[in-house]
């Protein structure tokens, strides 16, 4: 007879708690139980046992008898003819989670950030956190695959291998701004043309300057060639098309008495004598109903700079400009006031009115009506000799005399001043040599950007600020309305930081301002012949200045013949000379008075009183004193105290 068999029932990750059905129940009726447990059968006894497909979070993986690999199903059969252990393997199982996308991001998986494409393996029935992160200019969109719909952050389960895709589209939010300047004088076409712009998206600019007006130069576009721009909108956009008025070149209307030739008038003795210009191409009026301003230019520079010392006399010239309007070969208006000559919109109609009202049925509109002539009066006590070149005409514009230091329009010499520790900038607002107020500028905390000039470069009437980057050789113009911020164009650069800029001018006499450079290592001195931010060409001047102690400190017209002239003083000595130049090409020299304490820089040159010549600007790095030297071309006549300033970290910086 044989004797009973045991069969005892396990379970391996888990060790127990794990269900198992048993059929038949055994010879005490025990059959289903969860592991540990142990039935007794009659010899020979057929058993079937079945596992769960899963126990504590891991998978059915296979039966051992006794140890030994039996079985990989669930449910396996077995004849009992022997005492034996059957153990149900449970395994954790892996899974992998593939991500991709379409367009520019990344995805962070639990919290961490992730290229795609990517994968990794989780363990069965966990939950993994998505969470899209777009790059800049791109949004996300949606998922595909394996997820689906717009939540994002998200989450997946594992329970078998997963696929996404994350889906990014471009970012089509960035606006482009367009400017004119000055307003009304041209338009600018964007292709494409649209409200809001895709992250990368290259526009296409077209300026078309409007009748008599010429296009002059793009500021905050990537790249130019003539009237059309290029922009690629990697965020919102600001450029401005500069356009500039036309200049008007005259001769003079035959028959004029006194005048010995072309562009040279001559006054005798205490006359009064207005002579006029006739136009090669009269300018119609029609374009200019809101009014116009004319600003009269004589030998290439502006005609509020010219005062009665060109005529070799003490006494103050009275100015004054006229039009004459033509219709039908008839002037119908003279004499309008001014050295800048502002003709109102009303002006313009009542002209209008009055040629009607005199030929009823003619029906006349400022369209009929031309610019043709220009005349100019001087009373000149001790007579003398004078140029008048050109004019240039900006409709519905009042303007004002310029200055290279001009902040606020009113036709003073301002002062410019950067703190080299803060990078704050102020501009002092000055009534002649009283200070007035001051008005704050944008701050440029980055002190490697220095100011290096003041001038006006687009022709708007307004100064202008020329900056220089120590470290890396960068030039830029920050183009200002009034104190206000309106813009930037980018110079050349010029990495060889031996080279500095040192002041500004009009050295060719075409009514623009130049750049004046010199080597700090070599002695070398260079002009920079500027048409607006557009450099048009370069010229030496010679000869070169070796003696490193010597500095140039400012520029003006220190002998009033419209030309500029450069100021030197030596650092180690503290002689001051200016330099008598005839465009670039230097002609003779006068000696300043000397000022040995070298704590005393001269920091600028303006017209500070108002009477037409170059003073200079002095500054005691020392204690903070301030004071001008009000000259007489080179000769020193007095002298006024301005605001000490005894905190050194702040510099003057313009006017240069």
């Amino acid at each position: 007879m044989t004797s009973d068999r045991t069969l005892t029932v396990a379970s391996s990750n888990p060790s127990s708690g794990v269900s198992i059905t048993v059929s038949p129940g055994d010879k005490n009726g025990q059959g289903n139980g969860a592991t540990q447990f142990t039935r007794t059968y009659a010899n020979g006894t057929v058993v079937t046992l079945t596992a769960p497909l899963t126990a504590g979070g891991n998978n059915f993986q296979k039966w051992q008898r006794n140890g030994v690999d039996y079985s990989t199903s669930q449910t396996t059969t077995m004849t009992i003819d022997a005492n034996y252990t059957m153990t149900a393997n449970f395994s954790q199982v892996n899974y992998t989670l593939s991500l991709s996308k379409s367009g520019n991001g990344s995805v962070k998986v639990n919290g961490v950030l992730q290229s795609l494409p990517w994968s990794g393996t989780f363990s069965s029935g966990s939950t993994v956190q998505l969470e899209a992160v777009s790059d800049t200019g791109w949004r996300f969109s949606y998922w595909s695959g394996d997820l689906s719909g717009s939540t994002n952050p998200t989450s997946i389960t594992m329970n078998g291998n997963r696929t996404v895709t994350a889906y990014f589209s471009h970012s089509c939010v960035y606006t482009l701004t367009v400017n004119i300047n000055p307003s009304g004088l041209g338009t600018v076409t964007k292709n494409p043309n649209k409200s809001t712009y895709c992250s990368g998206e290259q526009v296409t600019l077209t300026a078309s300057p409007s009748s008599g007006y010429t296009f002059s130069y793009w500021s905050g576009v990537d790249s130019s060639s003539g009237t059309t721009a290029y922009v690629t909108m990697n965020g919102n956009r600001t450029v401005t098309a500069n356009f500039n008025a036309t200049t008007y070149f005259l001769s003079f209307v035959e028959g004029d008495p006194g005048i010995p030739g072309d562009g040279v008038f001559i006054s005798s003795d205490g006359g009064e004598f207005d002579f006029g210009f006739a136009l090669a191409t009269p300018i119609p009026l029609g374009q200019f109903m809101d009014g116009f301003t004319a600003t009269v230019f004589l030998r290439g520079s502006d005609i509020q700079k010219f005062n009665c010392t060109s005529f070799n006399t003490n006494e103050v010239c009275g100015w004054h400009t006229g039009f004459g309007m033509g219709y039908s070969g008839s002037t119908i208006f003279n004499g309008v006031e001014g050295i800048f000559t502002n003709v109102p919109q009303s002006r313009i109609q009542n002209m209008v009115d009055n040629i009607n009202q005199l030929s009823p049925g003619c029906n006349a509109t400022a369209n009929d009506f031309f610019i043709t002539s220009i005349a100019l009066g001087c009373i000149i006590p001790g007579g003398g000799v004078t140029t008048l070149d050109a004019f240039t005409i900006l409709p519905g514009q009042t303007a004002v005399p310029s200055s290279r230091c001009d902040f606020n329009g009113d036709g003073k010499t301002d002062i410019l001043w950067r703190n080299k520790s803060t990078g704050q900038n102020v501009v002092w607002l000055m009534n002649g040599t009283t200070y007035s107020s001051y008005a704050e500028l944008l701050q440029v905390a980055d002190t490697n950007w220095q100011i290096v000039g003041t001038g006006d470069f687009n022709s708007d009437g307004k100064t202008d600020i020329v900056w220089r980057n120590k470290s890396t050789g960068q030039n830029v113009v920050w183009l200002m309305d009034g104190v206000n911020y309106g813009g930037y164009a980018w110079l050349l650069e010029v990495a060889d930081l031996n080279w500095e800029i040192v002041g500004t001018g009009d050295f060719n006499s075409d009514g623009k301002v130049d750049i004046l450079w010199r080597n700090k290592a070599t002695g070398e001195n260079v002009v920079w012949y500027m048409d607006g931010v557009t450099r048009t060409g370069w010229s030496y001047i010679e000869p070169a200045v070796s003696d490193l102690n010597w500095e140039i400190v400012g520029t003006g017209d220190f002998n009033s013949d419209g030309k500029t002239d450069i100021l030197w003083r030596n650092k180690s000595t503290g002689q001051n000379v200016v330099w008598f130049m005839d465009g670039v090409a230097y002609g003779s020299y006068a000696w300043l008075l000397e000022v040995t304490d070298l704590n005393w820089e001269i920091v600028g040159t303006g017209d500070f009183n108002g009477n037409g010549k170059t003073d200079i600007l002095w500054r005691n790095k020392s204690t903070g004193q301030n004071v001008v030297w009000l000259m007489n071309g080179t000769t020193y006549n007095s002298y006024t105290w301005l605001p000490d300033v005894p905190d050194t970290n702040w510099e003057i910086v313009g006017p240069k």
